[in-house]
């Protein structure tokens, strides 16, 4: 094996194990995927969902409408890795979450557009 081919697939082992080590400290939004519209039916709720952390009890899950998170829509304690918020209205949003003890993930903007009709998907 070539000398470049050995140090490539040391540095991408060493990424690898590095890329593990912050997903085991911290919880990291996964859906919505941020900076994402949403175009959903109305009434249709929406689901958050996270990574799961070793050893955390409890995940504590915020949404906003503003990304300061100084007025709260949702401020959910759950042990489970995803909630489910319904009766959202259209608009941006901003959602966060952490483990007990952890700080916050980075936070996830989305927008949602409500449309009034049924979905015509079969």
């Amino acid at each position: 094996m070539r000398r470049s081919t050995i140090l490539a697939i040391r540095n991408l082992a060493v990424a690898v194990l590095c890329a593990i080590a912050v997903a085991a400290d911290g919880v990291d939004l996964l859906a919505p995927p941020d900076r994402v519209t949403l175009r959903m039916n109305k009434g249709v709720p929406v689901t958050f969902t996270w990574t799961a952390t070793s050893g955390a009890p409890q995940y504590r899950f915020q949404l906003s409408r503003l990304s300061d998170f100084s007025d709260l829509l949702v401020d959910r304690e759950t042990a489970e890795t995803s909630t489910v918020i319904r009766d959202l209205g259209a608009g941006r949003y901003y959602g966060r979450c952490s483990a007990r003890g952890s700080a916050w993930s980075p936070t996830h903007e989305f927008t949602l557009v409500v449309v009034d009709r049924p979905s015509t998907r079969k």
